[in-house]
């Protein structure tokens, strides 16, 4: 280890000359005892090589000064990497092998200081998510706790007794909704899209969906319109997952939508692309915070309070499942003027060709 640190690349370049020059000279005096060259031209013959030689020397030096120059630069910006500062960058104007050295390594320099940036956030992200994730557990299981420990304790009786006890499985329904949310964001993080999947026309998987929710649009008196357009292929999809994807923004916008409000469940084929929308006449979304309501966890209530339920987990999972499909998804929305969420899959992730819309068409 000493000797690599003594000797760099100028040194080994005058060694192997000098090298060269003794064995050079060594081979004439060698021809001088034998009598092979006549003993007026050793002399001189010593002295053209070791002119010749340190001229050599010069020219190798000046030559390889760029790529020296550039090997240098690349130890010193190492050790900055080293320290964690990744916005390193080296300059090269030397031959091809040293400037394609000063690319490759301000590619590498570039890609740790993406991937350092994203550790970074992914961090952040995760302390954020343990954040809000305790307090999400914290609130329902403090109600629990203190209603069942009212109720070992015989404080309460009666119909108060029952109060609790159906405050203890409203939080417990809670706690189970979310355990649930997480578990269908952890498998679109694990990227698990079908295998044994059940299928579904598009039409079949709406009727069906909303009347899933009839109560609740009674409950508020909200009317619902479903609109479908008759070129979308005659081809089954995927129901699980673009199913929930529906369920979550129906859910999300009757949750927004005050009573005698309206919903609108929109469906077309455009661009090779299945286009799903979902409008409401709620209190939509401030511009500022549009791009933010897919983050996990993230609410538009600052406060934090529980009036219109949920995690902040459902347009997360929504956006997750979006993706798996290479699908697009996002919101246009007016604060006091209602929401339009909206997502596009491509019609060749659902298994869609083109020749089925020729031939619907055609029928």
């Amino acid at each position: 280890m000493k000797s690599d640190k003594k000797f760099g690349i100028r040194s080994i370049i005058i060694l192997s000359t000098l090298s060269s020059v003794l064995v050079t000279s060594s081979l004439l005096i060698w021809s001088y005892f034998k009598m092979v060259i006549p003993q007026d031209a050793v002399g001189i013959l010593i002295l053209i090589t070791i002119g010749a030689n340190a001229i050599c020397i010069a020219c190798i030096l000046f030559l390889t000064r760029p790529v020296i120059s550039a090997i240098e630069q690349v130890c010193e910006e190492s050790k900055r990497i080293a320290s964690g500062q990744f916005s390193v960058r080296i300059h090269s104007n030397g031959p091809r092998e040293a400037r394609e050295m000063a690319e490759h390594f301000n590619e590498m320099a570039a890609q740790l200081d993406t991937l350092f940036s994203q550790v970074q956030q992914q961090e952040k992200i995760r302390q954020e998510l343990i954040a809000n994730l305790s307090h999400d557990l914290k609130t329902p299981i403090a109600s629990i706790r203190s209603f069942s420990d009212a109720l070992l304790d015989q404080v309460v009786e009666g119909e108060v007794a029952k109060q609790y006890l159906k405050t203890i499985q409203v939080e417990s329904i809670e706690l189970a909704q979310l355990i649930d949310e997480l578990m269908i964001l952890s498998d679109v993080d694990r990227v698990q899209v079908k295998h044994e999947e059940q299928f579904l026309f598009v039409d079949q998987m709406m009727v069906d969906l909303l009347e899933t929710f009839r109560f609740d649009f009674k409950k508020k008196h909200v009317e619902v319109s479903l609109t479908i357009d008759s070129k979308i292929p005659n081809k089954r999809i995927i129901p699980e997952k673009i199913r929930r994807v529906m369920t979550n923004l129906i859910k999300n916008a009757l949750e927004f939508t005050p009573e005698y409000g309206e919903i609108n469940c929109i469906i077309q084929y455009e661009n090779k692309s299945l286009c799903f929308t979902v409008q409401d006449t709620g209190i939509g979304i401030p511009v500022d915070q549009q791009e933010k309501i897919f983050d996990r966890f993230y609410r538009v209530e600052k406060s934090r309070n529980r009036k219109y339920g949920g995690h902040g987990l459902g347009l997360a999972i929504c956006k997750g499942i979006v993706s798996l499909y290479d699908g697009e998804i996002g919101v246009k929305s007016q604060l006091g003027f209602g929401s339009e969420f909206w997502f596009t899959i491509p019609a060749q992730s659902l298994g869609f060709q083109e020749s089925d819309t020729s031939q619907k068409e055609n029928q």
